[in-house]
């Protein structure tokens, strides 16, 4: 039979910070870093799956630029732990589990390419606010953790298109 293992909220959480610390490594083939990968706007098919992870990315650098411009802080002490809503859990799973989707199907650029593209959907289905909704409202500290949630999912999104030898535009 199977087991399930269910982990905290706190526990399931510590993952952001160790995307956010390894950056340049995390979920990347094995001793090869981050490297900047440009391609000609337009070039993707509408149709590609691999384009829709490159909307997501660029989605999300525009959801880190507008809470940074809100005043959402990125505090290492931001307060992970809250991040339990089930789009949050879903992420933070699909981002500890990443690395070992690709390493496992190293050399079947299908499996890859859905590995990178499933996270992608995630992300794009991930809809609770990174900052205040209205404007002169402060910032709690949820937005802090969702912002390093934000960052983490950019992270890896940008790694794993690198690693298929596409680009991660930040617009689109």
């Amino acid at each position: 039979g199977l087991i399930a293992l269910t982990l905290e909220d706190s526990a399931r959480s510590e993952i952001v910070p160790r995307v956010i610390e390894d950056q340049a490594h995390y979920a990347l083939v094995a001793g090869a870093p981050h490297r900047e990968i440009v391609e000609a706007p337009g070039s993707r098919h509408a149709d590609d799956p691999v384009r829709g992870a490159q909307l997501a990315h660029a989605r999300l650098c525009r959801i880190i630029r507008n809470a940074e411009a809100a005043g959402v802080d990125r505090r290492p002490s931001a307060r992970l732990a809250e991040l339990t809503h089930v789009g949050e859990r879903h992420l933070l799973v699909a981002l500890a589990d990443l690395p070992q989707r690709l390493e496992r199907h190293v050399g079947d650029e299908a499996q890859q390419r859905r590995a990178v593209t499933d996270l992608a959907a995630l992300a794009d289905a991930w809809d609770h606010p990174v900052r205040p909704l209205a404007a002169g409202v402060h910032p709690a500290p949820i937005h802090g953790a969702r912002l390093l949630l934000a960052d983490a999912v950019r992270i890896v999104l940008r790694n794993g298109l690198t690693r298929l030898g596409a680009a991660a535009p930040e617009r689109m």
